[in-house]
């Protein structure tokens, strides 16, 4: 629905801009960072020069006809040391009132279309402050399909249901079938796959079921993921029992070239 939005705006010849906090894209990671967000679009080639990306600082002053504002968790950026802060004479809470204008400054750039991009289930605080103000339409990214058509790769992710370790027995059988530890964002086992040794089983049940740790797994949550680390498919387990959570795998075209590069 937002995608499909979205693209018909660029299709339009509206220009998007990405807004974010941090300035973490240079040179080539800007290149990569806007051509994934191209092939989500489905958008020609042609049109790709109307989308780009900016600091929330560098656009000061500037409006455009669609904003998305990325990173919104980043808001307020404070330095770790606090003592930073006070060397300059600003305190804690000037440092927080001067990111709220700048967060501000932000909401206020789109002349037609802005969207606000929360990352994870935690609402940052000035997208929550903005909340009790205005009611803003929302919708879940997960309960949409991807629009990729093309895709070489499907990383798996295994972690434990809330207030369970359900890893913990199985991880023997994990790490025997390729999977590795992870810590980050939190933890949890990975293994990427080509998406056709996925594609090819009939199901994911069927592919969770020939797993050597499936029929013991207990407590756990299984996250099909594509190459963007879009969640494709949620199944958890319980008790050997697996159960569908949601699963949007779209019709695939596979990129089939050099996959053995």
């Amino acid at each position: 629905m937002c995608f499909s939005f979205l693209s018909k705006l660029i299709k339009d010849g509206k220009e998007v801009v990405l807004l974010t906090r941090k300035n973490n894209f240079k040179g080539r990671d800007i290149e990569s960072f806007l051509s994934n967000i191209i092939k989500k679009l489905k958008i020609a080639n042609t049109h790709k020069q109307l989308v780009t990306i900016s600091t929330a600082h560098q656009f000061k002053g500037k409006e455009g006809q669609v904003i998305i504002l990325l990173d919104t968790e980043s808001y307020p950026l404070i330095h770790p040391d606090l003592l930073f802060s006070r060397i300059f004479g600003d305190s804690i809470d000037k440092v927080v009132d001067d990111e709220r204008r700048l967060f501000y400054v932000a909401l206020t750039r789109a002349k037609e279309h802005l969207f606000i991009v929360v990352d994870g289930g935690t609402i940052p605080p000035f997208v929550e402050e903005l909340t009790k103000k205005i009611t803003i339409p929302t919708f879940n990214w997960l309960l949409y399909p991807s629009p990729i058509d093309e895709i070489r790769y499907i990383t798996i992710k295994i972690a434990n249901q809330t207030n369970q370790k359900g890893t913990i027995a199985i991880k023997d059988q994990l790490s025997a079938d390729g999977y590795k530890y992870g810590s980050k964002p939190s933890p949890h086992w990975y293994r990427t796959y080509f998406a056709q040794d996925i594609l090819a089983q009939s199901s994911r049940l069927e592919f969770l079921s020939n797993s050597i740790w499936g029929s013991q797994s207990n407590g756990i949550e299984v996250h099909f993921c594509d190459e963007q680390d879009q969640a494709l498919a949620t199944y958890s387990a319980n008790n050997g029992n697996w159960t569908c959570e949601f699963d949007n795998f779209p019709e695939l075209k596979l990129d089939v070239q050099n996959l053995s590069s």
